[in-house]
């Protein structure tokens, strides 16, 4: 990759992570990958772009296992899959 800013050119350098700019194969792989997510979350669940957000009112211990086994579901998927959620958002 090189940058070109009113025709002065950088020298080419690799890159090594990220997604190229305009390239439509690395985001449809990942809409393929987390397009069934929701089927096998049985709370409350929404998705947009690389965001999941999974929530359910607690009212007792049966709804608090009820989340508690989502979250272990959706753990066992990013296992399997090979992608990380960052839990620190």
């Amino acid at each position: 990759m090189r940058v070109v800013i009113n025709g002065e050119e950088t020298n080419w350098k690799a890159v090594l992570s990220g997604v190229p700019q305009g390239s439509v194969l690395l985001p449809l792989m990942f809409v393929i990958y987390v397009n069934y997510l929701p089927d096998i979350i049985e709370n409350s669940v929404r998705m947009f772009a690389a965001d999941t957000k999974l929530w359910r009112k607690i009212q007792n211990e049966e709804e608090e296992q009820i989340l508690q086994q989502d979250l272990d579901r959706l753990e066992n998927w990013s296992e399997t899959w090979l992608l990380k959620f960052n839990d620190s958002k």
